[in-house]
């Protein structure tokens, strides 16, 4: 709106309604002026329009406040000033931006704003066409009994069987199988069939599964490595040696020795018993211990720099 200053009255264009003064100097005279700040602006009897810049008087029975935000003549020319001025919000902020959107349903071209494709949205022009579209219903075989059935578009995603009495017993369907180490026939779960683990499945019973995946079919299987013995020179004086050295803690984690249920032991860094180096050596807790036994060449590596650190290489 257009309104002129109190003090100067010089003449503002297309300021707020709220604006008084030109300047700070204008507001900082109106202090020292008594009754001055509080004077009354009284609003134009007539106003431009920012649109089609026609002169348009006051409406008699309008409110003040209303004349005051009044910015257009018509209706007409307010819908296009809302029109410029997200065309204006979109050339500054590019996630405003709408483009032109083909409808799944109907095929109609619609806008639709990036920041709604972005989290999945944007797909049709309205609220009917989405409902049309989830309720349609394409033919599926069900995943037990084969037999051929509607689903709904909206239940396509997670949907396999034509009923519940095909998803209870698909999912507590038993299939036979022979264990491969006693050849003793058992059944299972089709759940338990599930790549969910390296011996599922496989054997009957928790004590054929231990003997099956034991020795050279374990995946950690080292050529028996573990069985072969220590030398003479092993003895509790160099364990005691090596647990004063490092104060009787873990060398990794810190944890003191007495503290867990087993007591700490010695690890041979590069993994050969015969190597008794104390620079080979370090105190291990049971729980650290028996990490190293995974990826041997990544924990001798991380062993190796941290005797590097403790200056004990």
């Amino acid at each position: 709106m257009n309104t002129s200053c109190v003090v100067c009255e010089k003449t503002l264009v297309n300021v707020t309604a709220r604006r008084k003064y030109c300047s700070e100097r204008c507001n900082n005279a109106a202090r020292a002026i008594p009754g001055l700040r509080n004077k009354r602006v009284e609003p134009e009897a007539n106003k431009c329009c920012e649109v089609c810049s026609q002169t348009f008087p006051r409406p008699p029975d309008m409110p003040t406040t209303q004349w005051k935000e009044r910015r257009t003549c018509s209706d007409s020319c307010w819908r296009a000033l809302m029109i410029q001025t997200r065309k204006k919000r979109q050339a500054r902020n590019p996630r405003d931006q709408r483009l032109d959107i083909v409808c799944l349903w109907c095929q109609a071209v619609f806008k639709c704003k990036r920041d709604r494709l972005k989290n999945g949205g944007g797909k049709y022009c309205s609220k009917q066409c989405h409902d049309e579209a989830r309720l349609k219903k394409t033919v599926l075989e069900c995943s037990h009994c084969q037999l051929l059935f509607l689903c709904d578009n909206a239940k396509l995603g997670w949907r396999k069987y034509c009923s519940e009495k095909c998803k209870r017993e698909a999912e507590y369907a038993q299939v036979s199988r022979q264990c491969l180490v006693c050849g003793k026939d058992f059944a299972v779960y089709k759940s338990t069939l599930a790549p969910r683990g390296h011996d599922k499945g496989l054997y009957c019973s928790q004590a054929c599964s231990a003997q099956g995946l034991s020795g050279a079919n374990c995946y950690m299987w080292k050529g028996g490595i573990s069985f072969a013995p220590y030398p003479v020179a092993w003895t509790g004086q160099v364990k005691r040696e090596i647990k004063n050295r490092d104060n009787h803690k873990c060398a990794f984690c810190g944890k003191a020795d007495g503290t867990t249920k087993r007591k700490h032991g010695i690890h041979h860094i590069d993994y050969n018993k015969s190597n008794l180096i104390r620079s080979n050596l370090l105190t291990l807790c049971s729980a650290c211990h028996g990490r190293t036994n995974h990826d041997r060449e990544h924990w001798r590596g991380v062993l190796h720099s941290l005797m590097e650190s403790q200056g004990l290489l």
